[in-house]
């Protein structure tokens, strides 16, 4: 009895350590983003993000963040099958909570939203080759805001437990 107690033990300490492994495996860490520019847009001249409310998009001043990273966002979400998200925050130390301000949808290259369940476009594949391939969120960041209040990181991950994020860089709208 005390033999299939210890086997049992075993097994789910092994289990348990593969699982962990496996989670930290396909996790993603990008280092190196970096944001190109900040610039006001209207909402409505802004298509490919969906105005979820009832009737036409508003004229609405937002932010559109153009960043880089060395990451195939595209590649690495279908790969993944991660949802890429991000987050505008309060620029705070690491390990605090901040609460994030309000954005409209998700990763965009283009007019087309990063997911894993569409193939990547021949354009996207030839900006690719071409070199690094510049993306956009959208965001509305308080007028107020000054020089590196805000930080831009990337987030998001799977149902299961694998994860994306990002270095989080300080925005100067």
């Amino acid at each position: 009895m005390e033999i299939w107690k210890g086997i049992g033990r075993l097994a789910l300490f092994g289990a348990t350590a593969a699982l962990t492994a496996s989670c930290a495996l396909i996790s993603t860490k990008i280092k190196d983003l970096t944001v190109r520019s900040i610039r006001t847009v209207n909402f409505r001249d802004v298509p490919q993000v969906e105005w979820m409310a009832e009737g036409p998009s508003p004229s609405l001043e937002i932010s559109r963040i153009d960043f880089v990273t060395s990451v195939d966002l595209w590649e690495t979400a279908r790969r993944h099958e991660y949802t890429v998200a991000f987050t505008v925050s309060p620029c705070v130390e690491k390990g605090s909570s901040p609460g994030a301000i309000g954005y409209y949808d998700g990763v965009f290259w283009e007019k087309q939203r990063i997911t894993s369940f569409q193939p990547r476009t021949i354009d996207y594949l030839a900006a690719l080759k071409g070199g690094t391939v510049t993306y956009q969120v959208y965001v509305r960041i308080p007028a107020q805001a000054t020089p590196g209040t805000f930080c831009l990181q990337l987030s998001g991950g799977t149902m299961g437990g694998a994860t994306i994020s990002s270095n989080a860089v300080p925005l100067n709208p």
